[in-house]
């Protein structure tokens, strides 16, 4: 938080003022702070570093003064003032960031949200604060000959998170309410931008204070859509009209919320108020079990249930099946949880700043996911990398690029025990090409479980996203299927998405592989490769394909970045090696063979890799 510029202004006092063993344990203390704080290492102890500085630093101050005499030297007091002063701004805001982690949730649901309000906004002005005292050591730093990236770093990182602060005050701050949308998501039945969301939750906002959430089935406001719109083609199997419920249809998560945000305000339910909503907040249930970790068993006697993290995603799925009743809401079980554990999580004291951790560890694995229609808001969001949003490769992208889709219709809630495997092993030429060899390994483990929607063949139509221009060379698996609709959408007055028209316009004819079936669209600015890839308990399945990206330039000490963007709720063990074109090897290991492997993908993996020529 104030590491680039702090270190640059310390090197002065190091190398100019040589004020000796004081300046260079200074100087260590802060790498130490700032790796903490780059590395979210919520075990750090903040303030015992803060105060051995604020210790240190006073003893160079008064080493300083007595050097300041010096024409040189006379600025060096000052410097080292502003040092201090960071140091002090530091520890406020690590004061206030203790008090949200602590009671920041409580305070919003208990309508005390004008003191969260209050802390955010005080948490700005110091940010304000530190940003300007860096920016006059920066020009200090540089008055001293101490040149280069680094130190400038620190002010775009500052005005970054200022900007972000000052955004979030303002949307909470607002005069009139916001209302948000919260989809809670279930891996265990995986659509395209994360689980599919059976019910979701109208969030209404006033000043940073919860003043409501009603929790409903996904299904509900779609009895009251007038709109007929022909859904997808593969969801033409078990729906004959589209509509909110299926809008998770888009890999990028801000066109699929859109879209949802589009139906729901048609809905009557909706309509007939001119009810409208500021944005989506998407929830893994995974998230809801690690809260449950933190603050106990939660009781819901209405319906004779005590959920733990254990138990909840079964428990409720069980209540939800057992209660399918024409015309009620099967999801009512959740009205009910919802409000136990918000207040459970209001109760949790000290615990506090584990949820904190909780709902950051969350977002790096892509558990939670935003959308707002607030520009500002929707900038913060992409800054954190919450937007959910497809990676876009810049001007001059040396690289290659892979995500994996998986779309569960009709395949039951088998997705949570189906283990996933892929190894892509890539291949660079002399001349820039790029030859992948890309499998897939889908193994059903649920035919051990009573319950029938566990123990059902997985249904899933399987997409790989690749760059544009890719082109595919072999493929072997997958399966074709015949879609016939379930009535006549032009003679009874059905319109087309734009948004889905668009995907399937695109689809292209690819010559027929003898061992398996595939489709070829283009999505979101990629080449995506498409087939039915199903798989029945107990039984595993298999995807092969070769394909061959857009050849790169290649150069001595050329940056070549592998792009990985995970679906959300998905999980994989992933194996990836890169063969570097003869007469090269890559600088990471010294090898012309780089291997990585992980069962544990964030966000979006980002291998940067350098090519050598050899000598």
């Amino acid at each position: 938080m104030g590491a680039s510029v702090i270190v640059a202004t310390l090197l002065v006092s190091i190398f100019v003022l040589d004020l000796g063993g004081g300046a260079r344990s200074a100087f260590q203390k802060f790498k130490d702070l700032a790796w903490s704080i780059q590395n979210f290492d919520g075990g750090a102890d903040y303030f015992g570093i803060l105060d051995s500085l604020e210790d240190e630093l006073g003893g160079l101050d008064r080493k300083a003064k007595i050097l300041s005499s010096i024409p040189k030297l006379k600025e060096i007091p000052e410097i080292i003032g502003g040092l201090r002063d960071i140091v002090l701004t530091i520890k406020e805001l690590s004061a206030d960031i203790e008090e949200i982690s602590g009671s920041g949730l409580k305070l919003a649901f208990s309508g005390e949200g004008e003191r969260l309000l209050e802390i955010l906004s005080n948490m700005h002005i110091k940010l304000t604060r530190l940003r300007e005292t860096s920016e006059g050591l920066v020009v200090k730093a540089k008055e001293f000959g101490v040149e280069g990236e680094d130190i400038d770093l620190l002010s775009e990182d500052l005005m970054r998170a200022e900007k972000s602060l000052g955004s979030m005050v303002s949307f909470l701050g607002s005069s009139s309410p916001r209302r948000l949308i919260l989809l809670f998501e279930n891996p265990s039945e995986l659509r395209p931008n994360g689980g599919f969301a059976g019910s979701y939750g109208e969030l209404v906002l006033e000043r940073g204070s919860v003043k409501s959430l009603e929790v409903n089935d996904i299904y509900y406001p779609d009895k009251f859509l007038a709109l007929k719109v022909v859904p997808p083609v593969q969801l033409q199997t078990v729906t004959p009209n589209w509509g909110a419920r299926d809008t998770g249809w888009f890999f990028d998560f801000s066109k699929s919320s859109e879209n949802l945000l589009e139906y729901l305000e048609a809905s009557s339910i909706y309509s007939k108020e001119d009810i409208t909503f500021d944005g989506v907040i998407a929830l893994n249930v995974r998230v809801v079990g690690d809260l449950l970790r933190v603050t106990g068993p939660i009781e819901i006697p209405e319906y004779g249930l005590v959920l733990d993290h254990k138990n909840f995603l079964s428990e409720l799925q069980r209540e939800v099946e057992a209660n399918k009743i024409p015309g009620e809401n099967p999801k009512k079980v959740l009205s009910f949880a919802a409000p136990r554990l918000i207040e459970a999580l209001g109760s949790v004291g000290q615990n506090g700043g584990n949820i904190l951790d909780i709902f950051v560890s969350r977002a790096q694995n892509k558990d939670i996911q935003m959308f707002f229609r607030d520009e500002s808001m929707q900038s913060l969001s992409r800054d954190f990398r919450l937007d959910g949003e497809v990676y876009q490769e810049p001007d001059g992208f040396v690289g290659d690029y892979l995500a994996l889709v998986n779309t569960n219709i009709a395949g039951g809630k088998t997705d949570i025990f189906v283990e996933q495997k892929v190894v892509l092993n890539s291949e660079l030429g002399a001349d820039g090409s790029i030859t992948n060899n890309l499998s897939i390994i889908h193994s059903h483990r649920g035919q051990n479980e009573t319950d029938p929607w566990y123990n059902h063949i997985n249904q899933n139509f399987f997409k790989i996203f690749t760059r544009a221009g890719t082109t595919l060379t072999y493929f072997d698996g997958g399966e074709s299927k015949e879609i016939l609709p379930k009535i006549d959408y032009i003679q009874n007055g059905y319109t087309i998405d734009s948004d889905v028209a668009e995907i399937e316009n695109s689809l292209v004819a690819l010559r027929p592989f003898p061992n398996g079936y595939v489709e070829q669209y283009l999505e979101s600015g990629k080449r995506v490769f498409a087939t039915w890839f199903n798989v029945n308990p107990g039984e595993s399945a298999t995807l092969k394909a070769k394909y061959n990206s857009p050849k790169i330039y290649l150069q001595d000490g050329e940056i070549f970045t592998f792009i990985l963007d995970k679906q959300s709720g998905s999980e994989m063990d992933f194996e990836y090696a890169i063969l570097a074109p003869a007469g090269y090897y890559w600088r990471e290991n010294s090898n012309d063979l780089f291997r990585y492997k992980t069962d544990s993908l964030p966000v979006r993996l980002e291998l940067k890799l350098t090519l050598e020529k050899e000598e």
